[in-house]
This record gives C-alpha cells, sequence and structure tokens, in this order.
C-alpha cells in the first residue's frame, strides 16, 4: 500500500512540475490565414478611385483576397509594369498603348473593357488660340502612344492640318501636358480630362475639342475609346480563381457608384486632388462618370464577347488597330483573338447565373417543405445567408449556401413526409385495432346473449324441476297418509 501511495505522489508532483513549465512558456497565437495578395496597377485619376473606395471597406477581404494598389500617372507606366510582372492585374489601360504592345507581341491579355472613354479627350489651348485653324506652326503637348496622341491626330486632320508637318507635336507625359500649359511652354495640348476641366474653369483656356465632336463635320470619324483591364498572362494562368474575384470586386466598387454616387463623387474627388494638387468637385466627378460608358458584366457577355454581334470587342479594336497602323503608330494588326481572353469575365457571369438560380431553387425547395410542415428554419437562414453574399457580390459562396439550403430543405420535407407517413400507419393501426376491439366487443355481446338465454332456460328448468320435486313430495304425503 505503501509502495502505490508513493508512486501517486510522485505522478502527481511530476504533473505539478509540467504545469508549471507549461505556463512559463511564451503563448504562441494561431496566425490568421494570411489572404492571397494582388497587386494592381491604377491610373491615379478620379473614377479609378472607386477600386480603393472599396479595399478600405475591406470588400476585398470578404471576397479573400487583399488588394494593394500600385498608382500611376500613365496607362503606358501601367503597362509597361504588368507586362513585367510588377503588378498582376491592370486597368484603366488606353487602347493605344495596349494595341502597340500586342502588336509588338508582349507577354500579356486582355480580360474586359473598363470604359469607354474617348469622350474624354479635350485639345486644349492658351487663351490667345481659340480655334484649331490657328495651330498651325504651334506647339502641342501629347502624351506619346496614347489614346490622346490619336485624338490629337484625329482632330488635327478632321481640318486639313498635317501632324507631322504643319505643327511641332511635343511629347510628354500627361502631368506635364498640364504643367507645361499653364506655363504656356506649349500653345495646346492633350492633358487628362481633369486637367482640362482646371484649365478651363480657373485659367479661362478653351477647348478647341473634345471626343464627342469626332464624329461632327467636318470630316466626321467615328471612334471607339476603349479603356482595358488586362493580366499579366501567366500570373492569371496560375491564379485564375483571382482574377474572378478581383473582377467581382471591380464590379462591385462600380456598381455601388449607382447606388451612392454622392459618396463616390466625394472620395473620388479629395483622392485625385490629394494625388495631384488639383480642385476637383464633387460636380466635376459626377460629370465625368456620367461622360463615361461603363460595361456591365451582362454587356461584357452578350455584346463585347459576343461574335455574333456586330458590335464586339475584336470588331471594334480591329478598326482601331487599323487607324493605328495609317497614323504609323503600329506596323501591323495584332492578333487580337489571341490577346484578347473573355475566358474570365464568363467564369464569373458563370458564378452570378448559377448563385441566382440555385437561390431561386432553394426558395421553391423551402416552399414545398412548408407545405409539408417541414422544419424549414435551417434552410430559410441558409438562403437568406447566401442572398447577402450574392449581394456583396461573392458569388461561389452564395452559390454553395444556396445549395445547402437546398439540401437542408429537401431533407426537411423527407422527414416531414416520412413522419407524416408514420403517423399515418399509427392511426391506420389505432384503426384497426378499435375495430378489432368493435368485433371483440360484438362477439363478447353475442357471447353474453348466449349465455344469457342459456341461464334463463335453466332457470325454467330448474322451476318446473322443483315444481314437479314438490308435487311429488306432497304427492307421497298423501298417499303416505
Amino acid at each position: 500500500m505503501v509502495k502505490y501511495e508513493k508512486i501517486i505522489i510522485s505522478l502527481l508532483l511530476t504533473l505539478a512540475l509540467l504545469i508549471a513549465v507549461l505556463s512559463i512558456l511564451p503563448t504562441i497565437e494561431a496566425k490568421p490565414e494570411e489572404l492571397p495578395v494582388i497587386k494592381v496597377g491604377m491610373n491615379a485619376y478620379n473614377i479609378y478611385f472607386a477600386v480603393e473606395y472599396a479595399r478600405e471597406r475591406g470588400w476585398d477581404k470578404e471576397l479573400g483576397i487583399k488588394l494593394e494598389p500600385v498608382y500611376f500617372v500613365a496607362g503606358l507606366l501601367n503597362l509597361q509594369s504588368l507586362v513585367a510582372g510588377e503588378v498582376c492585374i491592370s486597368y484603366g489601360l488606353g487602347d493605344a498603348p495596349v494595341y502597340v504592345a500586342a502588336s509588338k507581341e508582349m507577354d500579356f491579355r486582355v480580360i474586359g473593357i473598363h470604359v469607354e472613354s474617348g469622350s474624354l479627350n479635350n485639345l486644349v489651348s492658351i487663351p490667345e488660340i481659340k480655334s484649331i485653324p490657328e495651330l498651325k506652326g504651334k506647339r502641342v503637348g501629347v502624351m506619346k502612344g496614347s489614346m490622346e496622341e490619336m485624338f490629337l491626330r484625329m482632330a488635327l486632320s478632321k481640318y486639313d492640318i498635317d501632324p507631322d508637318k504643319d505643327v511641332e507635336i511635343v511629347y510628354m507625359e500627361s502631368p506635364e501636358v498640364y504643367a507645361a500649359l499653364i506655363a504656356k511652354r506649349i500653345d495646346a495640348g492633350v492633358p487628362h480630362f481633369t486637367h482640362a476641366l482646371e484649365l478651363k474653369r480657373i485659367y479661362k483656356y478653351n477647348i478647341l475639342m473634345t471626343g464627342t465632336d469626332l464624329p461632327k463635320p467636318p470630316k466626321p470619324i467615328s471612334v471607339m475609346g476603349y479603356n482595358f483591364i488586362a493580366v499579366n498572362r501567366a500570373w492569371a494562368e496560375k491564379n485564375p480563381d483571382l482574377v474572378v474575384k478581383f473582377l467581382a470586386l471591380y464590379y462591385r466598387a462600380m456598381d455601388y457608384y449607382e447606388k451612392d454616387p454622392i459618396t463616390l463623387n466625394k472620395y473620388c474627388a479629395e483622392k485625385h486632388n490629394a494625388q495631384h494638387g488639383t480642385n476637383l468637385t464633387d460636380r466635376d466627378i459626377n460629370d465625368i462618370f456620367n461622360l463615361l460608358h461603363r460595361y456591365s458584366l451582362e454587356e461584357h457577355i452578350k455584346v463585347l464577347f459576343n461574335p455574333e454581334q456586330p458590335e464586339n470587342v475584336w470588331n471594334g479594336a480591329r478598326g482601331m488597330c487599323e487607324v493605328f497602323v495609317r497614323l504609323g503608330r503600329i506596323n501591323k494588326i495584332p492578333d487580337l483573338k489571341k490577346y484578347i481572353d473573355p475566358s474570365y469575365m464568363k467564369k464569373l457571369y458563370e458564378y452570378k447565373e448559377n448563385a441566382t438560380l440555385a437561390i431561386e431553387n432553394a426558395e421553391k425547395a423551402i416552399q414545398k417543405a412548408s407545405e409539408v410542415g417541414g422544419a424549414i428554419l435551417p434552410a430559410n437562414t441558409l438562403k437568406e445567408q447566401a442572398k447577402e453574399a450574392l449581394n456583396k457580390y461573392n458569388y461561389w459562396v452564395a452559390l454553395d449556401l444556396a445549395k445547402k439550403a437546398i439540401e437542408s430543405a429537401e431533407t426537411a420535407e423527407k422527414t416531414a413526409k416520412a413522419s407524416k407517413e408514420e403517423l399515418l400507419k399509427e392511426i391506420n393501426t389505432v384503426k384497426e385495432s378499435i375495430k378489432e376491439a368493435n368485433n371483440l366487443v360484438s362477439k363478447a355481446i353475442e357471447s353474453a346473449e348466449v349465455a344469457k338465454n342459456t341461464a334463463i332456460a335453466g332457470i325454467v328448468i330448474a322451476v318446473i324441476a322443483i315444481a314437479i320435486a314438490i308435487f311429488t313430495v306432497i304427492t307421497y304425503r298423501k298417499r303416505v297418509r
């Protein structure tokens, strides 16, 4: 007995020592799961800050990604960074640098159209110059190889001005065009749209032509200025799901403008002014949003990425490339089927459609379960969670939740039906038991009736027997006497 007590005491001391050691060890906290980081190249202007608005509110994390914005003052620099693999996705790329890069077979892919931006171009001049013909012999600033340069060349050509002979084109980045106009180092230029607004409002400069004037006389020119979303090809092929999640975030941010334009106008104006030292107003941002045509997910699928539609992106891009070839900006039309990849946008659309349909089916399944008295609360909760995920553009989560809601509702329906069938069986059993009991009662009554009749007959016989006995006794006594 003493031996066992010593063993128990030894074990208790060892346990106490172990607890003491563990108590002084540093606490190891479980690291939260790290989200995949997506470096996104954005132009540091006005409406592009809508995606930054989404990031600041944690909408990227709700989709299971972490957005890391990288800002550029020009689309060309953004595209160069994309091709170099310094960013994974770029949006806000003007079509000119994209067509030039594609003609040189650089390694990237266009996956969508951000906006149609040709209407935003402005040819701005100093106050002394009031018309395009007055630009002959003058210095005109523009960013090389850009959509703005193509717009400038078309604008000059409308008035029979040879861009290479009749004016001196000075190449510079877009912010430099703005600064050079203010300093009057150039006589005219095509600055960024927001700078054009300030030049007109504050410095009283003249806007000689806008993108909306190109289709007008003289010499109408129909032009479509695409603003592209593109990916680094190698990265995208390794991470297709991340591309789709970025597109979901992008659409949530852009569609939010329709829900709350006042908030986004204010936010984008503040961000733009902080980045460039400008004085854009909320109204300016509102005007920009209204001038741009933003392509919805549905438009991408049904129009832009639909080969049967004449307005598809391949036809539009080819027309632009033909103009670029004529202008000498590219020497050949690139393989647009290769460079424009609709698969990521189609995948997002497929997720959205499937999630929407699954939620509809969940509602039908819940209704069927309810009609038979099923316990639908769990299924209904899952369905509401699916709708919430759908509203947050988290289509794959919405799809998964809706499928679970359907499964839960179907189980509830089966359980309710099984319970009902079991109840019916029990009722039928009770009915059979009652019937059997009724039969037994009937037999008992019959037996009782028989017994009753038999008993009466016995009594009669007994009475007769007694009467005979009495009569016999009396007769016998009489005889004895």
